[in-house]
């Protein structure tokens, strides 16, 4: 097949991209007849989403994971990626798992349905949690309304392309349009596309190969449909592919019916430098960009010295406060044992194991050069002075997975408990299954 047969299988309006796992299924005579007829089945199936019941993991779960190890498999193979964009991300789902896995510092959502990111992009701002323990690299992420077809100069040679589910949710007129601007814009260095395999319908109860699983599928391909589509694509772009999925069905029904969900993997190849290309329209909406707190990591020495701060300042604390209750308001030293302090922070525990962890604690407090914070190598204690609230810094201890909540209490500075207590029961605000 030449290019311009391929060019011609390939296939302009952009459909939307509902989010199959809590759109209802209602659809019109004629929109039945257009795309053929939806798979019903038994009652306690939830509309849009009927494969899910049947696979454990759910189908959808499926994919995110392979998805992600698809991405880590290739960082393994020497590559290096640091930027991810979603198309059709509809609800933010694999958007926000995206941030807990590889080391990106952007990644991007993409989809049509304005309405539909405008009632979810808060997804993407940090919790609470992320704003105590920051990341070590920055991290923006970013939501846009646009159309998956049309290139926009701020998407352009991106490291990683996902399109989970979303081309049979596009006219097929469509494709054209969407692989230019993917594979000959965007130029991805990796591309994972997911769709439905029709071939796997009869499995379904009541289920055939002429129904589709949803109202909003223009079509269902085949096995050999996808091949011959991704086929089509790397015989005009410098892109190898290979074919997977997910969703396996009974015993015996591997070769018949193939995945449920059926992937095809594009990779670039290095050889063929990215083209520079001279775009500068920004036809899609911003809906909303975040910028995550980071900080640089910290050495060992300087993760001590934070929490032995901390711990002295506990400590000094409550007994301040006890002796200011017996009548002694003149003490501004105290004196704490290394080892005693070592036993009073998990954390301390935690990083270092005997018989070694008081060396690592007296090197790294020998290094220090905080005045109010005296070692004492004859003696092996530390020496500790309470100044008034006035000398600590509002950030003291905001900047590092070393934290105790009860510090917060000290220093006058308590978590905001119920707003944390929010996101943890909020199913919107988090998502159980994490990258990875």
């Amino acid at each position: 097949m030449d290019v311009d047969q391929a060019h011609s299988r390939l296939g302009a309006n952009y459909n939307g991209h509902p989010d199959e796992d809590t759109v209802e299924t209602t659809f019109s005579e004629s929109e039945e007849e257009e795309f053929g007829p939806v798979i019903s089945l038994a009652d306690g199936y939830v509309d849009g989403d009927e494969e899910e019941p049947l696979f454990t993991p759910p189908l959808y779960i499926q994919r995110y994971c392979q998805v992600e190890e698809t991405i880590e498999d290739f960082i393994a193979g020497g590559n290096v990626v640091t930027s991810l964009v979603d198309l059709g991300c509809a609800e933010l789902k694999f958007l926000i798992r995206a941030k807990n896995g590889s080391k990106f510092r952007r990644i991007v959502g993409v989809d049509q349905d304005e309405f539909l990111l405008g009632s979810n992009s808060r997804k993407i701002n940090p919790g609470v949690f992320e704003m105590i323990n920051k990341r070590d690299i920055p991290l923006k992420m970013e939501v846009y309304a646009g159309d998956a077809t049309v290139p926009d100069a701020r998407l352009v040679n991106v490291d990683v392309v996902s399109a989970i589910e979303l081309i049979e949710h596009m006219d097929e007129p469509t494709h054209v349009p969407l692989v230019s601007t993917v594979f000959g814009v965007m130029q991805p260095l990796l591309a994972i596309f997911t769709t439905p395999n029709v071939e796997y319908n009869p499995l379904f109860p009541g289920g055939s190969i002429q129904q589709r699983r949803h109202w909003d599928h223009r079509f269902e391909w085949t096995r050999e449909q996808l091949q011959a589509w991704g086929n089509d694509v790397v015989k005009l772009h410098p892109y190898t592919v290979k074919y997977t999925g997910v969703g396996e069905g009974p015993p015996g029904t591997a070769e018949t019916h193939g995945y449920c969900s059926q992937t095809a993997i594009f990779t670039r190849d290095p050889a063929v430098p990215r083209t520079n290309h001279s775009i500068t329209v920004l036809p899609h909406k911003l809906m909303r960009e975040v910028d995550y707190p980071w900080a640089p990591p910290k050495t060992l020495e300087e993760e001590i010295l934070e929490i032995m701060d901390a711990e002295c300042y506990s400590q000094a604390k409550d007994l301040k406060e006890a002796e200011e209750n017996a009548g002694r308001f003149n003490q501004e030293w105290f004196t704490f044992s290394v080892a005693d302090l070592y036993e009073a922070r998990w954390r301390l525990q935690s990083m270092l194991k005997p018989p070694s962890h008081l060396d690592y604690i007296r090197r790294a407090l020998g290094k220090s050069r905080d005045e109010s914070l005296k070692y004492d190598a004859e003696n092996d204690t530390v020496s500790y002075q309470l100044l008034g609230p006035e000398h600590y810094d509002e950030d003291l201890y905001d900047d590092g997975p070393n934290i105790d909540m009860g510090n917060y209490d000290h220093l006058g500075r308590k978590m905001e408990m119920d707003q944390l207590v929010e996101e943890l029961n909020d199913p919107e605000e988090r998502d159980d299954d994490c990258w990875g």
